[in-house]
């Protein structure tokens, strides 16, 4: 026999590659149909619009609405900011400029100026002195005594001086405390300060002291009534004789000084004391008899008429109101001559004055 080849028999191997692709595209076509059956059951069109596949650089119709209304919204926002800012700034702006006043209030307030004391001027009437106080020692004090200024707030006391003013307790309260002219200046406001003092201290004390004192009260009264007109008037004159050693060239001198001194923190000067003092620049004996300083109701007629004639914001009157006597009680010779005797104590090394007319201390320790 002839030998025949051997033929071994091979079974051709399946590719495992084509199982797991039908696999995929079996997952492919259930997911399909799960997509589809979802879609159908949403109410939505199985296959969307054609393009839908591909990202659209602008956005869809509902989408740009929405987009346009943010935009609208943001852009309001933008201007309301724009507005507010703008608003916010004009505020600030007007705020940091006071208001402009108006003619009439700008003419009200725009006072004049001197050079030197303040000068005779038409008449006011009684009523010019409701909205004002008068602050002072025993000269001032005497305006609580004598008719004729009762519609002033008067706050004086025997002996105060450029100390004692803010540091000691003189007035008296409703419930019997006492309270210094300072703290009682600070309750109330003016329209008006009439401020006189320094006849305590002009005897003994050097000028320049004595401007420097009296100008840290003015400061004071400036603080408590910012924006009333101050006048600062006069000390008054003496008689050539007087209890208390005094002289009227030096009384003189130290008024110059003042007035200077008015000049400089441009308060208006009243010189009071030219209305008292006769053909020689001295206080009449007659207009004081007792002590040469402290005078009666006829000297506080002439004193209450200068004022009228001296002011800086009055209105204008006819001068024969001066002389009437308005709002004044007719007095006798004898009270017209009437004075206080006082006498001189110290008090923390300082020349005080004392009364020492019982009934007028009665009155000064504000009796019940």
């Amino acid at each position: 026999m002839q030998n025949q080849p051997y033929k071994v028999s091979r079974r051709r191997k399946h590719s495992a590659v084509w199982p797991v692709l039908l696999m995929l595209a079996s997952a492919a076509v259930i997911a399909l149909a799960i997509a589809g059956a979802w879609q159908v059951a949403e109410g939505k069109p199985f296959f969307p619009p054609s393009g839908e596949f591909f990202p659209k650089p602008e956005s869809s119709s509902s989408e740009d609405a929405d987009q346009n209304t943010k935009s609208a919204d943001s852009k309001a926002e933008n201007e309301s900011s724009s507005s507010q800012e703008q608003n916010e700034n004009s505020s600030v702006s007007s705020s940091s400029q006071p208001p402009e006043a108006s003619e009439p209030e700008a003419a009200s307030k725009a006072l004049p100026v001197f050079e030197g004391a303040v000068p005779e001027s038409a008449a006011v009437s009684q009523n010019y002195f409701d909205d004002a106080v008068f602050v002072g020692d025993s000269i001032t004090e005497g305006m609580t005594i004598y008719s004729g200024m009762s519609n002033a707030k008067i706050l004086a006391y025997t002996g105060i001086n450029f100390s004692t003013i803010s540091t000691t307790p003189v007035l008296k309260q409703e419930d019997g405390t006492r309270v210094t002219i300072m703290d009682e200046l600070g309750k109330a406001r003016y329209n008006k300060v009439y401020v006189m003092l320094g006849g305590n201290e002009v005897g003994y004390m050097d000028e320049n002291s004595f401007i420097q004192r009296y100008e840290k009260v003015l400061e004071q009264v400036e603080a408590l009534q910012s924006g009333a007109i101050i006048y600062v008037q006069s000390m008054t004159p003496v008689t050539e004789t007087n209890g208390y050693n005094l002289d009227n060239d030096r009384i003189d001198e130290y008024n110059q000084a003042i007035l200077e001194m008015c000049k400089r923190r441009g308060l208006y000067f009243l010189n009071v004391a030219e209305c008292m003092k006769d053909s020689r620049g001295m206080l009449p004996t007659e207009a004081s008899p007792k002590d040469g300083m402290h005078f009666g109701q006829e000297y506080f007629d002439k004193w209450f008429a200068y004022l009228k004639t001296h002011t800086v914001d009055g209105p204008s009157q006819p001068a024969a109101a001066v002389s009437s006597g308005e709002g004044q009680t007719a007095s006798t010779p004898a009270e017209d001559q009437a004075s206080v005797s006082f006498s001189t104590i110290e008090e923390n090394g300082e020349a005080q004055e004392e009364v020492s007319n019982p009934s007028l201390e009665i009155h000064l320790e504000g009796a019940q």
